[in-house]
Formats: structure tokens, sequence, C-alpha cells
């Protein structure tokens, strides 16, 4: 493979649109020159590159993220299928930025040279690990990501011991909804939580991503969230109605408390509850969830999210993987704050065994 590229200092740039070939990324697999010495061996496979795209639109660096071994020139001609390809640069509020990609180049004997499969970028190879492809609309559960958690089957081992919190799931999605893979992100412990949420959302009907009108493969991140509806002795409890200026019921607001899992969706009675709060000072929030921008946060976070991932991989020591992390948290927590409207914030302080009754007005 060609040598690691000079250039190491890489800072975390976050970004709203991806680069992207100019003739979409079969311009790549129509550029790519498959070695004879890899045809005439039988190999087969996917090269990755994670690449930096300059604001002109130009590759200005490369390394090789997944290589299909020595000697068989597929990792150098996948590296010049993508520079021969133009570019447009990623943006970020609509101006140009220079950012890491990785981009997957396919090698496959049955296909054609230089064509692509129908579904645009591969997915990863099965044993492998995720990898981004690029998508317009990101997969969706039918019925609403309220039908994960109405398929939850919460394992008694972790109701007795009152565990709660949230499992990530990383999800494999095909391009007729089908999970086929999954992988757990961020797990609660060996409770069983883990693979409830895994069989939940299972269970759950899919809709698959889309790219350009047409259905990819493609992994997303799942959050299940674990909340016992039983109240455990010892820890607190909040209450109310969230109600307009004119004392009209709110519905389809959202209260939360900030830095846990713990949150109510308020129905047509305007009144929620948070069971089993841990004593404790903590800010709690009332709005109004903005679901389009709910979308569009998720599509962005995820590309930021492999952003970083490379960036991380290439960070010279511990204190620049640690500001690269911090920047991240900074630019994420400013998506969070687009999710609601007419959001409101109060302190409050929780004691043992409380019921903190809080009637709240949004304007």
């Amino acid at each position: 493979p060609p040598p690691p590229p000079k250039s190491r200092n890489r800072l975390f740039v976050p970004y709203d649109v991806p680069p992207t070939p100019v003739n979409g990324f079969a311009a790549i697999q129509k550029n790519l020159h498959y070695p004879e010495i890899a045809q005439r061996a039988g190999i087969e496979g996917v090269v990755i590159v994670q690449i930096q795209v300059g604001t002109g639109g130009n590759v200005v660096d490369y390394r090789i993220a997944r290589s299909l071994g020595e000697n068989n020139g597929c990792d150098e001609a996948a590296i010049a299928a993508i520079k021969k390809t133009k570019w447009k640069p990623a943006l970020q509020k609509k101006r140009p930025v220079k950012v890491w990609v990785s981009i997957p180049v396919r090698f496959n004997l049955t296909e054609k040279s230089g064509q692509m499969k129908k579904k645009g970028i591969s997915p990863s190879p099965p044993g492998e690990g995720p990898v981004f492809v690029p998508y317009d609309h990101p997969p969706e559960p039918i019925g609403g990501f309220a039908a994960i958690q109405k398929n939850l089957r919460y394992p008694e081992i972790a109701k007795k011991a009152a565990i709660q919190g949230t499992v990530i799931i990383q999800v494999l999605i095909d391009t007729t909804g089908q999970v086929v893979k999954t992988k757990v992100a961020k797990s609660l412990g060996n409770n069983g939580c883990d693979e409830a949420a895994i069989a939940s959302i299972k269970r759950a009907k899919w809709k698959p991503a889309l790219q350009r009108d047409k259905p990819v493969k493609v992994w997303v991140n799942i959050p299940v969230i674990f909340r016992l509806k039983e109240q455990v002795a010892g820890l607190a409890q909040i209450m109310g109605t969230v109600t307009d200026k004119d004392g009209n019921p709110v519905k389809d607001a959202v209260v939360l408390i900030q830095g846990t899992d713990i949150k109510h969706f308020t129905k047509g009675d305007g009144k929620y509850t948070l069971l089993n709060v841990s004593p404790g000072k903590y800010k709690l929030i009332i709005g109004i969830p903005d679901y389009e921008a709910m979308k569009k946060m998720a599509i962005k976070m995820e590309r930021n999210r492999q952003n970083l991932k490379m960036e991380l991989e290439s960070a010279k020591n511990p204190a620049e993987r640690e500001k690269l992390k911090s920047e991240f948290k900074q630019f994420a927590q400013k998506m969070r704050e687009l999710e609601m409207k007419r959001q409101k914030t109060f302190a409050v302080s929780l004691k043992p065994n409380e019921t903190l009754e809080m009637n709240i007005v949004l304007k």
C-alpha cells in the first residue's frame, strides 16, 4: 500500500453536506481500473480509502483504511479512481469546508469493469464493522420510534435492580427494511437490557433509508430507553401540567431532565410525570419538539460522528484526542438545542422520596 500521508494534524470539522463526486459515486467505479494481477488471482472485495477533500473539491490527502492486501494493485487502483473523479466540496452553513470522509471502492469480478451496483455505495462485507453510506432520508420504524419502545420487554432482573438508562444499538437495515445485523454501541451491563433492546428493534417494521429516492442499505444508531414505570423507594419524582398562556393544556410537549434519559411527552390533558429520579440538582427542560429539525439533526450528527472517528484514529496524543472529543461534544450540544421550540428551563433540587409538583406555562 502507499505510505501514509505526511499531514496528521487534523481538527474536527463539522459539516452539513458531505463531499460528493460530481457525477455521483458511480463515477468512481467508472474510473476504476481492475489490476490484471488481481483479476488473475481472483481477488475481490472492498478497499476503503479515507480522503481529505479541499474547499475547491480537490483530493488533498488520503490513507488506506481497509486494504485488499499487498502487491495486487487494488489499493493503488482505488486511490487512482478517487483522484480521477471530480468532487463537490463539503458545506458547512453553505460554505465549502475541508473534511475527511471514508470512500469504499468495490472490486467485483462478476461485474463489468467500471460499473457499480444498483445501490450506489457498497456496505460492509460480512464480519466487518459499519461503513458510512450517504443518505438523504434515514431509515425509520413504521409507526415511529415509539413502536420500538412499545415492543420493549423490560428484563425482570433489571427491574428488580432498578436499572434504568439507554442502550444504543448500531443497526444495519437493508433496502427492503429488514434488520440484517446489530452491534451494541452502548450497554447497560449484563442484565438482559442489551438483548431486550435488540429484540425490540427486530420486532419493529422498518422503512429503508433513501438516497436520491432509491433505497440504500445503511448502518444507524438506535437508542432504546429503559425507564421504570413504577416508583422506587428512595428516589424522587416530578409531576405537573403543561399549559399555554390561556390555561389550555399543551399536547405533545416534552418534559425532560437534562443529563439523563428521563422524559415524558404530554397527552391531551397536558399532564406529565417523571418517575425514579435520583436525588440531586438538575435542569428541567420543557418544550415542543421540532421533528423536522430532529430529522435533519440526526443525519448531520451521523455524518459528523463518522468524521470524528477518522480524526480520532489519526490524533497524535491523548490531549489532541480529548480536544477533538470536546469540540464534537460542543457541536452535539448545539445540535440538541435546535430540537425544541418554545423551550423553557428550570433549576430543580430533589430529595429522597420527594414528589415535586410543577405546573408550567409555555408561551
